[in-house]
């Protein structure tokens, strides 16, 4: 027992512990700059795991070197046992404690300082907007920004009297009478266009919207009309038959639909 306590009073004196704390101390806080600064520098990763091994391989060598030389006014020499006439007196040793002691208080504020530092810039990246919230946010601005102009498709109002002839459907599928298809719808606007009480959009621009997938409402409102006539044209055997439909663009209801048939020779009357 005496023997266990003679070892650790001479760890005390040669301030063993003392430099593990320091070191442990130190090391640690070398670390979390490593952390922090390598990376802001474009340092590889690599070196702040060599950073690391070797404040943890040089731990051990700080210690023996601890054990075996010791500071004194002189310089650092080997240190010798506490019974040899050469060792240190007391008050010298408590001198050497004292600078360790600031060395670790020192060190040991500036680890405090770096660890508030630490946890205060992890409190603002809790309180920062995530990238899901802030996507989620724009998406809400974006939706809201979008009822205007919803309550402006709803409160589409056109003209009344306004109309617009779209092409005809060529119902026999043969290209080559689409020019015969094409003269009736025109003959046909042309034809609605001397009513006064109209205003008909001309063929040419309706004629964009030939065999369109587009609504009522979405040609409506890009024409601004109140109704669509839409129609169809066959032909057989010297006998043509013309479907027509009056559709109003505000509901996308029916108005009013008919057929004609007729004999190629009065398709224009």
């Amino acid at each position: 027992m005496a023997d266990g306590q003679g070892f650790f009073e001479e760890l005390k004196r040669r301030q063993v512990w003392r430099v593990a704390i320091a070191y442990a101390v130190a090391g640690w806080l070398l670390i979390q700059v490593a952390t922090q600064v390598f990376p802001f520098f474009n340092i590889p990763n690599w070196s702040v795991r060599l950073t690391v091994l070797l404040i943890v391989i040089g731990f051990p060598i700080a210690v023996v070197l601890a054990w075996a030389f010791e500071i004194t006014p002189e310089g650092v020499r080997r240190t010798v046992p506490a019974h040899s006439p050469d060792a240190r007196v007391a008050h010298e040793t408590h001198a050497v404690a004292r600078k360790l002691n600031t060395i670790i208080i020192t060190v040991l504020i500036l680890a405090v300082a770096l660890l508030g530092w630490r946890l205060l810039m992890l409190r603002q990246a809790k309180t920062a907007p995530q990238p899901q919230t802030l996507a989620a946010t724009q998406a809400q601005s974006a939706n809201q920004t979008t009822v205007p102009a919803s309550s402006a498709a709803v409160a589409f109002n056109p003209p009344v009297g306004t109309l617009a002839v779209l092409p005809f459907t060529n119902l026999n599928g043969d290209p080559k009478q689409q020019y015969f298809n094409d003269g009736i719808t025109e003959e046909l606007t042309n034809a609605l266009g001397q009513n006064t009480a109209l205003t008909v959009i001309a063929w040419n621009t309706a004629s964009r919207y030939r065999n369109s997938s587009k609504s009522p409402g979405a040609i409506g409102a890009a024409l601004n009309v109140a109704t669509l006539l839409y129609g169809s044209i066959e032909r057989e055997n010297g006998m043509v038959r013309v479907i027509a439909e009056l559709v109003d663009t505000r509901t996308g209801k029916q108005l009013w639909s008919d057929h004609y048939d007729d004999s190629l020779a009065n398709i224009f009357q």
